[in-house]
This record gives C-alpha cells, structure tokens and sequence, in this order.
C-alpha cells in the first residue's frame, strides 16, 4: 500500500470537500492558485474588481479597518460580481456556478469536468440570490439572516426598509447593510455594507490587498 504522502490530494488543502460541494478553507491562496475563473468580458461585471470601484467596495466592507471578516467579505462580494457565472457562497463558502444545487464531487477532476447545466438545479429566487449577493441556497440566506430568508432573491430596489433591517440581525456578520442615501445611489450602489468594528480594532488601519 502506497503510503499516505504519495497519494495524489482529491484537493489542494486551500479547499475542503463536503456533500454539499467543493468549498473554499484559504481564499488568498485560492485566488492565487490560477484555478479561479477569469473575469467577465462584460464591462457593467468587470468594472467591480477594478480601480476605483473595488477600493470604494474595500472601504465600505472595511471601513479603515483589518478585521479578517470583513476583508473576506469584501474579496467574495468583489470576485462574485466580477464573474459571470462563477460564485463563492459567502456563507458556507461553497465554489459553485450561478444555478447550481449542492452536490458532492470525488475531486476536481470531477468538479471541473462538471457540464454547464441547461436549466436550473435550484428555484428561481434561489437563482436570483446567487446572481445578486452569491448566496447558494435557502438555507445559507435562513444562516446568515437569522433564520429568515425573506429578502431571497430581492434586488435592493424590491428591499424594504424593514426587511433590509432583517439583514442585521445576525451578530456573527462582519458588517451591516442599509439602504443608500441619494448620493451613493447617484454613484451605482445598490446597498451600503458598513464594517461591525470589532472592540479590539484598532482605527485607521490600512485597507487591505485584494488578492
């Protein structure tokens, strides 16, 4: 029996595997790893993982500050609406295509080989949420929305007030999210994420690399 160093990873240890899919565990390493997919040739996409778009996007999540949530936050909204169909989930950080349910792979041979699907695995508002946030399923939005999943599939137009203040019910969130005022709005946003500070963060800290 060949020993256990000689056996080829099923994934690279920046990843995890589970029935639900292929996840991320270490985001820089994965995006530097050159299995991510490449950016939109669609500008209204693209324009998000450049200067000066993902900067403003950086200090809205991170607000001056180096909490490692926040920063993951701000990587996976930037990667997710810099792609055309490429998502990672920002709740159970599942690698996944817009319109895919969770399944189980033997490995990225398999995971890569996977076929574009015709139609939808997921419900409609499902699809919706994974275009709009990168959300992958019901039960993430329940997860990261305190049990509710009433804002599924709503762009922020749709939003309420009241059920954009849903969005903050959950205190393991590294930010919080409201409507824009006038003047964000006139400058594309859709919603406002602001960084929760953590007690011991210290102010004005540099705003991180991308990646």
């Amino acid at each position: 029996m060949a020993d256990l160093e000689e056996l080829p990873a099923l994934v690279p240890t920046f990843l995890w595997s589970s029935p639900a899919g292929i996840h991320i565990r270490f985001f820089d390493e994965w995006l530097r790893s050159g299995l991510i997919a490449p950016r939109s040739d669609v500008q209204e996409r693209a324009r998000w993982a450049a200067e000066p778009t993902a900067q403003a996007v950086c200090q809205m999540f991170c607000d001056g500050g180096q909490d490692p949530c926040a920063i993951i936050s701000a990587k996976i909204f930037i990667y997710n609406k810099s792609r055309d169909v490429d998502r990672v989930c920002p709740a159970c950080f599942r690698w996944y295509r817009v319109g895919e349910g969770p399944k189980s792979y033997s490995g990225l041979e398999e995971f890569f080989a996977r076929p574009v699907q015709a139609e939808p695995e997921v419900e409609q508002d499902v699809v919706a949420e994974q275009e709009l946030s990168g959300i992958c399923t019901r039960d993430c939005m329940k997860n990261s929305n305190a049990g509710s999943d009433a804002v599924l599939g709503k762009t922020a137009d749709q939003l309420t007030a009241e059920e954009v203040a849903t969005m903050n019910n959950n205190p393991q969130s590294a930010y919080t999210v409201r409507k824009p005022t006038e003047t964000e709005r006139a400058q594309g946003a859709e919603l406002t994420f602001m960084r929760r500070p953590p007690p011991e963060s210290p102010p004005g800290s540099p705003l991180p690399e991308l990646g």
